[in-house]
């Protein structure tokens, strides 16, 4: 099969063309269409979406801390989901899937991230005090659900099990993941 992703050079494209095509593969596997063994194994691809992921958290994270604390949580959320991921992926011996699983777990996050920016910049500008508009948080919670879906069909292929099976290891390494982060922030 012919991978959606190749090197830019190869195909002479503009680099907006590019970035295109690769928000492209992001939005279809958020769409259940490609699956992460559709990705090609690439370094340069992994550090690019690796990269968007932390920018991208950090930005949210933005919204309600300073600067340098949410840059550390997007670092740091960055560096959870390598490291649960690659544990994973040795304890049940998948190893070599590691570099397509962290590309289509971070493309897909930074598309949902910057999906819930507008929808946290809504929320931010509620006063203290004030509740908060029932829109973006239906549509924030709609969201995590998809998101979670998503990462539920991604690890569902890469563990080459059951959609339910997915679904709840996406769901306990968003719980570790966030537990983890939270007592670091304490």
């Amino acid at each position: 099969m012919r991978h959606p992703y190749q090197d830019p050079q190869k195909l002479n494209l503009p680099m907006f063309d590019y970035l295109y095509r690769l928000w492209r593969i992001f939005f279809d596997i958020s769409r259940f269409r490609l699956r992460p063994q559709d990705l090609p194994y690439s370094p340069r691809f992994l550090q690019f979406s690796l990269g968007l992921y932390t920018l991208l958290n950090a930005a949210l994270a933005g919204l309600t801390q300073p600067w340098y604390q949410a840059l550390f949580i997007g670092s740091m959320q960055t560096l959870l989901l390598i490291l649960l991921t690659s544990a994973l992926l040795r304890l049940v011996r998948y190893q070599a899937r590691l570099n397509q699983t962290l590309i289509a777990l971070s493309g897909t996050g930074s598309l949902f991230s910057l999906l819930n920016l507008p929808l946290g910049i809504w929320l931010s500008l509620t006063k203290e005090g004030e509740t908060a508009p029932a829109l973006p948080v239906l549509l924030l919670l709609f969201l995590v659900g998809w998101n979670l879906s998503v990462y539920a069909h991604i690890f569902r292929h890469t563990l080459s099990t059951h959609y339910f099976w997915g679904f709840i290891t996406a769901f306990v390494l968003s719980l570790l993941s966030g537990s983890i982060l939270n007592s670091l922030l304490g």
